[in-house]
């Protein structure tokens, strides 16, 4: 049984998308919790957080990477009152450092199902940081999937 944390229609995408991906269709249990990991198989971890990007400002979550392998990171969507923008964002990976994420790497992206970013990283812990980059009128409420070896 997969457990999703968020509610509504992003949760709802979330578990789904996660469930088609490990081929486990109708196995989602959604629940409210700010952020919850799924094992897709031996190797790989889905670690999904939901947070609020402020307007002019950003959020970053940390988390444990055990092994050398891909990490991908993936904005399923971002909303207001839940309903989707097609704004711009920028979605990083760093580690942390104190009370903020130093970025690795970066890349100006909209939300979508698939990854929008991918690479091989060392065993470590990080940080994935969401920013805005001036698009945002409002704060809006993200979802994202991280991708890393288990």
């Amino acid at each position: 049984m997969l457990r999703i944390g968020g509610s509504g229609r992003t949760a709802t995408r979330l578990c789904l998308a996660l469930a088609l991906s490990a081929g486990l269709a109708g196995a989602c249990d959604l629940t409210t919790t700010p952020s919850q990991t799924v094992n897709l198989s031996a190797g790989r971890t889905v670690t999904s957080f939901f947070a609020t990007v402020p307007v002019g400002g950003e959020v970053f979550f940390s988390f444990t990477s055990p092994r050398d392998g891909f990490i991908s990171l993936t904005l399923l969507e971002l909303t207001v009152n839940g309903v989707g923008l097609e704004k711009f964002v920028n979605l990083g990976l760093g580690t942390p450092v104190g009370t903020t994420c130093l970025i690795i790497d970066s890349r100006t992206i909209q939300s979508g199902p698939s990854a929008q970013f991918e690479d091989i990283f060392p065993a470590g812990v990080y940080c994935v940081r969401l920013f805005d980059i001036g698009e945002l009128t409002e704060p809006a409420l993200a979802a994202v999937n991280i991708v890393h070896p288990k």
